[in-house]
Formats: C-alpha cells, structure tokens, sequence
C-alpha cells in the first residue's frame, strides 16, 4: 500500500469515528417525537399484518418497520437503542460518500464529501431518528456507487457483481421510502450521461434497469393513478423557489438554521463552483498523470450529479401542482449530490490558479479553501451544539 494511500485510508477511518462520535454523543437528548412513536408501533404489529403493508396501497417504508422489529427484539425500545439503528446507516454514508466521489473524481473529492457528510447538522439529525431516512441515503449512494462501477468494470464477468448491487440496492431503496422509486429515472439518465461507458456495457446496463422493473410492480399498481389523481395530502403547497431554499438551507446548516443567510450562500456558491469551475482552471502539463475523473469523463460525472439533485426534485415539483407532496427529508437521498459538489468546488480552488497577470496565486487560492473549510467546519459545530441543546421537538417523555 503505498503511503498517499495509506494517509486516505487513516483520514477516511477519523471521519468514520467522528460522524459516529457526533451522532452518539447527543443520540437522546430529544425526545421520540410522533412520527418515531408510529415506526415503533408499525415494527411490532402482528407478522401477518406486517407482511402485508408491502403490497398495501399507500403504505411507506415497510422494509425499514421490518428491519427495526428485528432490531428492536435484540437491543430494547428505547429511545437510544432504538436511534443507534439509523445512526449506523449515518455513519455508513461517510465511506459510501468517499468511495463515490474517489470513483467519480479523485480521493480529495472524495475525502472532503466525507467530511461534509460526517459533520452535516442535517444529515446528523435524521441520523438520531427512528425513521427510515439514513437506510434510504445509504441504500441510495450505494446503488449509484455500483452502477458507476459496473459501467467501468473491464474483468470479465465481473461487471455483474456490480450490476446485482445496483438492482438489490435500489429495490432494498423503493420498500423503505416511497420516493426512493425516483432512482429509476435518475438511472435511467445517469446511463444517458454515461453513455461512452454504457454503450460497451449496455447488455449489463439494459439487464439491470430490466431487473428493476420487477420489484417495483407490486408498488406501481398503486403508486401511479395516485400521483396523477389530484387530492388533499396535508402538505403545504411550496413553490419551485421556496422548496430549492429550503433544501439548501437544510442542506447547508441544519435543522435551526445557524449563520443563515450566509452559510446556505456559501455552501451554494462552491457547488455551482463545483460544477463549473472546471472553465477557469489551467490546462495541465502534457506530462501530468489526469485526475481520475479527467481520464474518465468528468464533465459527464459533474452532469451525473446534477441529474442525481434535480430529477428528484422536478419529479416532485410536478406533481405536487396537483397534490402537494413536498417535505425536505424525503430527499435526503439526494443530498450526496450536493455535497459532492461542494466538494467538487473546494476541490477544484485548491488547484485553481488565475490565468493571466492579474488571477490569484495558488497559494491563496488554497488559502481561501483552508479558510473557507474552517467556516463550514465551525458552522457545522454551532449547528451540532444547537440541535443537541435546544428542545426542539416536543418532550413527551
């Protein structure tokens, strides 16, 4: 193992340590709200009516009441046992979040994801939920990682692997969240944006959108007339505008909100530099080794992750013009997204250097990142502090 190498897998192993550390320190100091309250009482119902709510119209998540009754029946009812269940699928996603973006772009891509990923006030909230959030996140970064993977799998055979990690991930992804059944179009474009790769894979690529379809049908017997009927859902009707805002306000500093206005412009300012900020930096030197992203299509990877935050998002905004459906943490799954560019935009200041006699030094350019990383990190702080120390949720015990 070589010694770059071996600092990245130590860095990745802290990160690890610290989003459990995050999560664990302050896992009960809110009280189980109704919604966990429900997940408890959906996870202990007699087997036969447990088994039927996977065929059950209108019924969400039943794969994660399934997984929490076994886990309720090793470790207890309460509220910390009960919590530890999503908070090991939290801190999952900061390996996840590293592989994806080594795979896309390069280690520091995916090393300051994992960062951001490790110490999101958002993500840690409903990392300290019994809900099903954190399962549908990881199952998500999960799927994309393989389908990514098994584009670009050039052993024989292998490629499969890869591709029944996709299919079993996203179909694990549709019984615990009801939106999760978006992956399919997200897929289905993210082929389209990868096509150089898929095109010599496309038997593999074809077999497994083929092989999502099946377990999806029990669910779009229901799913679909009800997304086109219009009806009262008791969600408020957002704008286009309001529902981005709230997403990156969310995304950006949590669940109160801390140092907004400007922590969410920030945050939103290095994604869009994430996704273009590739114009503005100097060509490399013939000589230079490409990134792995550049030797495998970054701009497509940049498109990819774009499809991955807005499909989603348009998908949902279209249909709540007739039955309101939108609630920020039913696109936790596609949060990776935007932290990978955010990633993607501190990533690429590092290396940015102007072009001309009046563009930035390196040197501070990379200034401005360390700089502009203590922000975020110190933000994330208050933020955590906040959401452990001020009752935010109804105290019922």
């Amino acid at each position: 193992m070589s010694r770059s190498r071996s600092y990245y897998l130590a860095a990745i192993s802290l990160l690890i340590l610290v989003a459990f550390a995050v999560r664990a320190v302050s896992l009960d100091a809110q009280s189980l709200w109704r919604d966990e309250v429900d997940a408890l009482r959906f996870a202990t119902v007699p087997w036969s009516e447990m088994l039927s709510t996977f065929t059950r119209p209108g019924w969400n998540g039943p794969l994660y009441f399934l997984l929490l009754r076994g886990w309720v029946t090793l470790t207890g009812t309460s509220e910390y046992a009960m919590r530890f269940f999503s908070l090991a699928f939290g801190v999952l996603c900061v390996p996840l979040v590293y592989a994806l973006g080594h795979r896309l772009f390069n280690r520091s891509v995916g090393l300051i994801a994992a960062l951001l990923v490790a110490s999101s006030p958002y993500l840690t909230w409903y990392g300290q939920e019994v809900k099903m959030y954190t399962l549908v996140l990881a199952l998500a970064l999960l799927a994309v990682y393989a389908q990514k993977a098994g584009l670009h799998c050039v052993v024989g055979g292998k490629g499969w692997r890869w591709w029944a990690v996709q299919v079993v991930a996203t179909s694990l992804a549709f019984y615990s969240h009801i939106l999760a059944a978006l992956l399919i179009p997200v897929q289905m474009l993210l082929y389209l944006t990868w096509w150089p790769q898929a095109r010599r894979r496309w038997v593999g690529a074809l077999a497994s959108l083929a092989c999502l379809t099946l377990p999806y049908l029990p669910l779009v017997d229901w799913q679909a007339p009800m997304v086109l009927q219009q009806r009262e859902t008791g969600f408020y009707a957002y704008s286009l505008g309001e529902m981005a805002q709230i997403l990156l306000n969310g995304w950006s500093l949590g669940i109160l909100g801390w140092g907004l206005p400007w922590g969410a412009v920030l945050m939103g300012t290095l994604a869009v530099w994430g996704l273009m900020g590739s114009l503005f930096l100097p060509s490399p030197p013939p000589t230079s080794p490409p990134l792995r992203g550049d030797g495998e299509g970054e701009g497509r990877n940049r498109v990819a992750l774009v499809i991955w935050l807005l499909t989603p998002f348009l998908a949902v905004w279209l249909i709540s013009l007739r039955q309101p459906l939108f609630t920020d943490r039913y696109f936790i799954w596609t949060a990776p997204a935007f932290y990978l560019l955010v990633a993607l935009g501190l990533a690429s200041l590092w290396r940015f250097s102007g072009r001309g006699r009046w563009g930035p030094s390196r040197a501070l350019s990379q200034t401005a990142v360390i700089l502009l990383t203590g922000i975020i990190l110190v933000s994330n702080g208050v933020n955590l502090w906040q959401q452990a120390t001020i009752r935010i949720k109804s105290d019922f015990r």
